[in-house]
């Protein structure tokens, strides 16, 4: 790092001002910060463009907000120079077009672009809707530049409601975008008013430039776009990217169109390791939506809970809860997957695949309890798959279940000739590794049932495989420990009145944090509680599950209208120590939930 460029403040908060931060930014090099040893936030009142040949290095130790205050973008870096930013918060930059934080302009193919660490990104929005515009927070232009350890939250853009990444087409030295360690969680893009338009609620990606978009360990929560929820990716041919790897993906939306936690382009795809839960799309892919990839790896994935439902056929055909894929050729493998209580409104509850199927080898892998509504059609099809024939290739070991409507000549099975069983599936928990898994019950068919062989040397979580004499079939290796019951004083996890005494909406839903209250670890496999309909309006019911798995059936409590109501349960929280209420009546209630204890 070079000499010190200058420290901002004096060692008072007062003394951190913008005019300060204007000197100690002038010429280049390392910034940091003399405020006083507490939280400081300086407004900004006019964008700070880097352009000094010396890389710039802006370090606030963790206790510097820069705030836009809705009206400045805060940093525009020139052609070729080079930023970073390091335990800062950047919130409510504003822009017309791109990159309401943090603009970097055009770099070079393979020059170094912009490096963040430790950053928050709270509210910075770019006010245009349309084609090419977007990055909320922050939008690249070319070159490599690196993400990591931060946070996005609530930021918005045209596309790619917090990032934006433009690594474009070509040969060339490769261009790239790695993010590492980071949550993305309440992005949107703005509404939709072109063809191309309101794509990538968290990330937006045109082009790698003959590099990859990597993303690492990340979190992506209730983000929202028109297609693909959470990241929208168009590459142009190999050897382009996308690489995912050991990061969940929950209750993100794709309002009108498809992918509702994913949707990729051309360019290859390599996905391993992640939990994609309680997703949703308007039309394809509730979890995934993969177009013509020229390869494609889908590895130790959990796909659970994810709709794709809301287009209604002839017009449109809401097809693979899970996922669905378009091949481009015989250059897609999907080994060690776990799909199960997924739904679609038309077709394929878990997997559509695009004519011809046989173009999709799946292997050591279970497709199980996913459902179709047809449309409404009593035909009863495609719950689990819609594939037609051929089917996809068998590796070996498929699990499927149910198998298809033997009675219908349409329905086809996953694969030509599937192990047809009851998988004995667990709950989507924590149990251990980076993300959560459907763990395997004891005398679960797929234990050791992985007789073609191992296809990854660890599962979803990371444990090796073999636990046993063979590898197991799914995501998850090994077989649900026995649990104890822990008491604990009676502790109020929810409390609807309180706050912003916002209610349960009618027939809506709310998700809530159980995990990290009322002494609730995150590896609770169950919770004993008490759910308390407060002073309804109109006669309704109460459902309580886990964030990101199908709405049960079965309610926790009925109510009646102007009686409050209340009835123990045990229930399942869901990823990331989630629990969804769901209020069935036409009047929003309010909600307390009490915890007892837990089984562990």
């Amino acid at each position: 790092m070079a000499p010190a460029a200058g420290v901002v403040g004096n060692g008072t908060p007062g003394s951190c001002t913008e005019a300060a931060l204007n000197a100690a930014l002038a010429g280049g090099g390392a910034v940091t910060f003399s405020c006083g040893g507490g939280p400081v936030t300086i407004p900004i009142t006019a964008t700070k463009t880097i352009s000094a040949a010396l890389a710039t290095d802006v370090d606030g130790g963790g206790l510097v907000t820069l705030d836009g205050q809705d009206t400045v973008r805060l940093f525009y870096v020139d052609y070729q120079r080079q930023l970073a930013l390091r335990n800062l918060t950047l919130r409510r930059g504003r822009a017309a077009d791109v990159g309401a934080a943090v603009r970097s302009h055009y770099h070079e193919r393979g020059t170094a672009a912009l490096t963040v660490e430790d950053v928050r990104f709270e509210d910075n929005v770019c006010t245009q809707a349309g084609d090419d515009v977007g990055g909320g927070a922050i939008y690249v232009q070319g070159g490599v530049s690196t993400v990591d350890g931060s946070t996005f939250l609530r930021n918005r853009g045209g596309n790619g409601g917090a990032i934006g990444y433009l690594g474009g087409d070509g040969t060339g030295p490769a261009n790239g975008l790695t993010i590492r360690d980071s949550v993305f969680a309440g992005n949107e893009t703005q509404a939709r008013v072109s063809s191309f338009g309101a794509t990538g609620g968290a990330i937006y990606v045109d082009g790698a430039g003959d590099g990859e978009v990597r993303v690492e360990r990340c979190t992506f929560r209730d983000n929202v776009a028109w297609a693909g929820g959470a990241i929208h990716s168009v590459m142009y041919q190999s050897p382009q990217a996308l690489v995912i790897g050991d990061s969940t993906f929950l209750e993100n939306r794709a309002t009108g169109g498809n992918g509702g936690a994913i949707y990729h382009q051309d360019g290859s795809l390599t996905f391993t390791g992640s939990l994609v839960a309680g997703n949703g799309a308007f039309s394809q892919g509730g979890g995934l939506w993969l177009y013509h990839p020229t390869a494609a790896t889908i590895t130790n994935v959990t796909f659970t809970g994810n709709r794709a439902e809301g287009a209604v056929a002839p017009s449109g055909y809401a097809t693979g809860g899970a996922f669905s894929i378009y091949p481009s050729g015989p250059n897609v493998t999907l080994s060690h997957l776990t799909v199960t209580h997924n739904h679609a409104g038309w077709t394929g509850g878990g997997i559509t695949i695009a004519a011809p199927a046989s173009n999709v080898t799946i292997r050591a892998s279970i497709v199980a309890h996913n459902t179709a509504a047809n449309g409404g059609n009593p035909w009863n099809i495609g719950k689990n798959c819609d594939v037609g024939s051929p089917q996809m290739t068998n590796g070996g070991d498929v699990i499927e279940f149910p198998e298809r409507n033997i009675g219908d000549g349409n329905d086809e099975n996953c694969v030509a000739v599937p192990v047809v069983a009851e998988p004995r599936l667990g709950p989507l928990a924590d149990h251990g590794g980076l993300v959560e898994t459907v763990s395997l019950l004891p005398g679960s068919p797929a234990v050791d049932a992985a007789f073609a062989g191992c296809r990854a040397a660890v599962d979803g979580r990371g444990v090796a495989r073999p636990a046993g004499v063979r590898c197991d079939v799914g995501a998850f290796e090994g077989t649900e420990t026995a649990v104890r019951f822990h008491a604990v004083t009676p502790c109020r996890v929810l409390d609807t009145r309180l706050g912003s005494g916002t209610p349960v909406p009618a027939n809506g839903a709310l998700s809530f944090d159980a995990a990290g209250t009322c002494g609730v670890p995150a590896d609770a496999r169950a919770l004993a509680v008490n759910l308390t309909g407060v002073g309804p309006a109109a006669d309704g019911v109460l459902r309580l599950f886990g964030a990101g798995i199908a709405t049960p059936v079965a309610q926790v409590l009925a109510f009646r209208a102007g009686r409050t109501r209340a009835s123990s349960a045990v229930t399942v929280p869901g990823a990331l120590g989630r629990l969804t209420v769901r209020n069935d009546s036409a009047e929003p209630v309010h909600v307390v939930l009490d915890v007892s204890g837990h089984f562990r």
